[in-house]
């Protein structure tokens, strides 16, 4: 099992395919096999400088008159190697980043909100958002560092306390930033997690999920068997991304083969249920098989953005299930490359393979609530 489990990894990381981002924020990208596409390997996330459309928001300060978009700060050799995932803490005083130096870092912001904006708005661009030196250096992983999680309990000083990490060495690790040393405890996995979220409204509680077609819950209370999973799910593929909805009561994870499951958290179990399954694929052409999801975005209780490498972003209704919403402009064929949204939830913005990042305005979109929908959204102008 431990040989074919480190087989799995090294497939996969031949596939995540951006070189070393260098200090022009420049990279070469090499297209995956077919193999590696239909078996729906996981891509790597990437750093890009901020760029839209053909207009570029260069490292000195220049400024995007479409999208007002700013370049104020960039940290050279932040890591030694490509960074796959960074995340803001729930808080918004840390910000955490990981790859394929295996190195967790968690960097210090120093301003931010209004502060920020009123800055850029005066056109004043010698901004210090983060330390150059980040204040947590976390190494007790062997290999690629895919993914990170913040969990929504805080210390006493109402910072994020808690985050977890997953990794090519079939583990997953909880810290505690507020013990020395912040290693918590280790949660190994027979095969690749290929992502970790914990639960937003039951901060006790986090999903991994894994190449082995496996959803697991598990729990970081003491009074739990840590090395036992809460609750485990089966999936028809393997699981490539996954999130909570904000009240923590619904889950879903994508697949390789461009399928999204459904499962509810139940509250007085504290266990998964499986509810429904969705198709995120086109009905027809090149990829009406279904690609692999690469990201998975909630935008509120009941509405979820999925990225998926047609390069299509796709959003659902929980309480139907159907599409009401498609958006496309971007590439994203191979990497994992989720969206995200702005504070309004009117912008959406992904990352593509093209180097660039795109922005989509869906705040004054007119869905249809009653089926699915052929409303397509281009980047924003």
């Amino acid at each position: 099992m431990k040989q074919s489990a480190r087989s799995s990894a090294h497939q996969i990381e031949n596939v995540f395919m951006v070189n070393n981002i260098k200090d022009d924020v420049e990279y070469e990208m090499q297209k995956a096999t077919k193999h590696n596409q239909a078996q729906g390997h996981l891509g790597g996330q990437f750093f890009a400088q901020f760029k839209h459309e053909k207009e570029h928001v260069q490292t000195s300060s220049h400024r995007s008159s479409k999208m007002n978009l700013y370049a104020v700060q960039e940290i050279v050799h932040a890591h030694s190697d490509s960074i796959w995932v960074a995340k803001f803490s729930p808080c918004g005083n840390y910000l955490a980043t990981g790859g394929k130096d295996a190195v967790l870092k968690i960097w210090k912001v120093r301003q931010r909100g209004q502060d920020v904006a009123e800055m850029v708005r005066k056109e004043v661009f010698d901004l210090v958002l983060f330390d150059n030196i980040p204040k947590w250096e976390l190494r007790e992983h062997a290999n690629d560092i895919l993914d990170i999680s913040w969990s929504q309990i805080r210390n006493e000083r109402n910072e994020a306390r808690y985050i977890l990490s997953c990794s090519f060495d079939l583990k997953v690790i909880l810290w505690d930033l507020d013990r020395d040393p912040q290693r918590v405890d280790v949660f190994d996995h027979p095969e690749v997690p290929s992502q970790v979220s914990f639960n937003p409204y039951y901060p006790n509680f986090f999903v991994s999920i894994s190449l082995d077609q496996v959803v697991r819950l598990w729990s970081i209370d003491k009074k739990n068997d840590k090395k036992k999973p809460h609750s485990i799910e089966k999936t028809a593929d393997a699981n490539t991304a996954v999130a909570f909805s904000p009240n923590g009561l619904s889950l879903v994870v994508g697949l390789a083969s461009g399928v999204c499951y459904i499962f509810e958290f139940q509250t007085h179990s504290e266990k998964l249920n499986y509810k429904s399954k969705i198709d995120c694929k086109n009905r027809r052409g090149v990829y009406s098989n279904g690609r692999k999801v690469a990201g998975i975005t909630f935008l509120n209780d009941s509405e979820f953005l999925v990225a998926t490498n047609d390069s299509r972003m796709r959003l659902f209704s929980l309480e139907n299930c159907l599409q009401q919403v498609k958006f496309k402009g971007h590439d994203n064929d191979n990497l994992q490359i989720a969206p995200s949204f702005d504070s309004t939830h009117e912008l959406i913005a992904a990352g593509s393979e093209d180097g660039l990042v795109y922005i989509w305005d869906q705040g004054n979109l007119q869905v249809k609530k009653r089926g699915s929908t052929e409303t397509t959204k281009t980047p924003h102008q």
